[in-house]
């Protein structure tokens, strides 16, 4: 499992919970599968870049988690959508059609 305790280790600090982590490897996965974050949120931002790191505010909202991802070699948008229901993580990774960044 290379690279997932570097990612870890470059935030920890910003895991507080079991969902946090859940995350933090669903991301591992993508960033291994070819994807590469551009933000977190709904909406695009003119900071937005590809980057295999999470954003800054990415565990900001522990009752919907929303990343946008594009792979490495196109301009599809997805969105990571994890939903935390009971003591279990639901996950929705998606087209974003007719988003524009």
């Amino acid at each position: 499992m290379a690279g997932l305790e570097v990612l870890y280790a470059c935030f920890m600090d910003g895991i507080n919970c079991g969902n946090d982590a859940v995350v933090c490897f669903v991301h591992w996965e993508l960033i291994k599968g070819g994807y590469r974050c551009i933000g977190s949120g709904d909406e695009a931002r003119s900071s937005d870049k590809k980057s295999e790191l999470l954003p800054a505010d990415w565990s900001s909202n522990k009752e919907l988690y929303t990343l946008r991802y594009k792979p490495t070699d196109a301009d599809t948008l997805y969105m990571l959508k994890g939903i935390p229901i009971d003591s279990a993580l639901l996950f929705n990774f998606m087209v974003s059609a007719g988003f524009q960044v």
